[in-house]
């Protein structure tokens, strides 16, 4: 490589670095010459200094942080190991700033909770974290936005800000007493999770409104509740737990073992509102009307299992889906169900004032006033999906109601398999009356 102890290294020789080095170099202390530590820098390791403006804690080769507590805001880690133990570690993306911990074989130990709240915890080769008497919570942050222009437009409103993410190119290993995913990202291509209670994977819920005009003439109103799935990728995926919840989010795996005693899989209900009044006075005559819309949407929950699924425990799915492939195993009963939706509509308009008219009996004139009323309400049913690769064994057998049900050849070793169905129903609500006084 043509580097000689005790030299400099040339610009060309830096150049061509693909990692940071200590190098001894000879210099003259005292009037006596000695070799003394000089530290060159990569240019990936001069580009990131020059591009990132984070506190770091940052070693040449490895990264070793041992404290009490730890509030990390910056970066920890680097292209080397990183090693992290702490009585409860907190990462944490302020603002524009993620905060993050990396490594290429990052070891995280707290004595109580891990906290990834809107950051980034990845180890590239490999990923550890251990909440010796805690749990380890990875949850995206929200920003609240509001505006007013008065009359005009009044709106607030949620959204993510910043995704949390725990992630590794290659093995991620999680022990505590829950792991918690919050409109987050867990993902590796083998995936390892170990814990005393539950494990819960859920989205994080977001909502607006928006409102035009005055209340008492012309307004206009909007608002809605959605739901942010969290994301679950593997490869392998492998799980004990004593509950496995995934709500409103998505599991996406080639293979699993879950070791758990329940699988629960569920959906979330997205909500929108509209409320648009219209009022009118002119000349012996005024009006109003009043339109109020109700919807809801099915934000379903998914487990997805390209080749063979193994779940020890009883599995629960109500409005969402569930595809295991083929050979796949469930130790315990498999119960699915729908998810109920509700919408409403209603229409209320109201007229009263003065009429006249001209004909051959003379002039005539007319006071009248009328009311109508429409009301419907729609109960709608969101199925499940389950779908069951050859092979499939059903253990304790399955009762399967408003669910689409595709499958190969499957086995039942105990119980029975039965179907049940929803229905959906629409009731309508109609009045009109009106009275009035006619002078000639």
């Amino acid at each position: 490589n043509g580097l000689t102890i005790g030299k400099s290294l040339t610009k060309e020789q830096i150049a061509k670095l693909d990692k940071d080095i200590v190098w001894y170099e000879y210099q003259t202390v005292d009037g006596i010459q000695v070799l003394a530590p000089k530290i060159y820098l990569s240019k990936n390791t001069i580009k990131n200094l020059n591009t990132d403006s984070r506190s770091r804690i940052t070693g040449i080769e490895n990264t070793y942080v041992r404290t009490g507590n730890l509030e990390n805001t910056g970066l920890i880690g680097g292209y080397g190991n990183t090693y992290v133990e702490a009585k409860e570690i907190n990462n944490r993306t302020l603002g524009n700033q993620l905060a993050e911990i990396k490594g290429n074989t990052t070891t995280i130990i707290a004595q109580n909770d891990i906290n990834n709240i809107g950051a980034r915890i990845s180890g590239n080769e490999n990923l550890n974290l251990v909440a010796i008497d805690g749990d380890i919570l990875n949850k995206s942050t929200i920003e609240k936005v509001e505006f007013n222009n008065g009359e005009f437009d009044r709106s607030k409103f949620t959204k993510i800000d910043s995704v949390g993410e725990i992630v590794s190119n290659g093995n991620l290993n999680m022990l505590a007493n829950n792991y918690t995913s919050i409109g987050a990202i867990t993902q590796a291509k083998n995936l390892n999770i170990g814990v005393a209670d539950n494990i819960n994977i859920l989205s994080q819920q977001v909502s607006g409104e928006q409102k035009f005009g005055k209340d008492d003439s012309q307004y206009n109103y909007y608002g809605f509740e959605r739901n942010i799935g969290s994301e679950v990728k593997a490869e392998n995926l492998n799980t004990t737990a004593k509950n496995f919840n995934i709500s409103g989010s998505v599991v996406t795996t080639k293979t699993a073992d879950l070791n758990v005693d329940k699988l629960n899989i569920e959906s979330k209900v997205d909500k929108e509102d509209e409320i648009n009044k219209t009022s009118y006075k002119g000349f012996l005559k005024s009006g109003s009307k009043k339109e109020t819309i109700h919807n809801e949407e099915n934000s379903a929950g998914s487990l997805y299992v390209e080749g063979k699924g193994l779940i020890k425990g009883d599995v629960n799915l109500v409005g969402s889906n569930l595809v295991l492939g083929n050979d796949s195993f469930v130790g315990g009963k498999l119960t699915t169900d729908s998810r109920e939706l509700h919408s409403s509509y209603s229409l209320e308009e109201k007229k009263k004032g003065f009429s006249g008219s001209i004909g051959s009996g003379g002039f005539s004139v007319g006071y009248g006033k009328s009311e109508s009323k429409l009301k419907e309400k729609d109960l709608t049913n969101a199925k499940s999906n389950l779908v069951l690769g050859d092979g499939t064994v059903l253990n304790k057998g399955a009762e399967i109601t408003a669910t689409n049900l595709t499958h190969g050849q499957i086995s039942i070793n105990n119980g029975d398999v039965k179907f049940g169905a929803r229905k959906d129903t629409k009731d309508v609500e109609t009045s009109s009356k009106s009275s009035g006084v006619n002078l000639s």
